[in-house]
């Protein structure tokens, strides 16, 4: 197993890549969403790096307020702490509870049973989201962290293309 000895010169290969990988495929910005979690810090304070314009997104959805008030935190924390960050907050509950509301004819007040089901719907009305906001702003740019096991992969949703990079 190769171990990472220098996280400095990790940080500049990442960041290093995300530019040329945008900068060669014509990009202008990026849009990334944040939860707060340590994944998405890392990934958007990777992107605020590149010096490209970054759309950071909070969207706070049915959650407890500890994880909005982390997601919020790093929010601010890198709009001041780098020029090229626009920070935005998106609150989704409406969205969602509208929704789930619609399907109450048929299940009734029984709409809570399926939580993986639910956890499902939030993911992608996040992510359908960030891709509405990378419309608004003229891209289609979508930076997308998997984590898994240890291992963690970015994702660029570029039109029908997906680039990607694995620690």
């Amino acid at each position: 197993m190769n171990r990472i000895t220098d996280y400095a010169e990790l940080k500049t290969r990442v960041v290093d890549w995300i530019r040329d990988y945008v900068t060669t495929n014509g990009i202008k910005s990026l849009v990334v969403g944040i939860s707060g979690g340590i994944d998405s810090s890392v990934v958007s304070t990777l992107c605020a790096e590149t010096g490209l314009p970054t759309y950071v997104l909070s969207m706070p959805l049915m959650q407890i307020s500890s994880q909005s008030e982390l997601s919020n935190f790093h929010r601010e924390f890198l709009s001041k702490k780098y020029e090229n960050v626009i920070p935005l907050k998106i609150d989704l509950s409406t969205t969602y509870n509208q929704f789930l509301t619609s399907f109450k004819f048929w299940l009734g007040d029984d709409m809570v049973s399926n939580k993986l089901s639910l956890a499902n719907t939030k993911s992608r009305i996040r992510m359908v989201t960030l891709h509405q906001v990378a419309g608004y702003v003229g891209v289609q740019c979508i930076v997308i962290v998997i984590h898994h096991k240890l291992r963690c992969a970015f994702l660029f949703a570029h039109s029908t293309d997906c680039a990607r990079i694995v620690l």
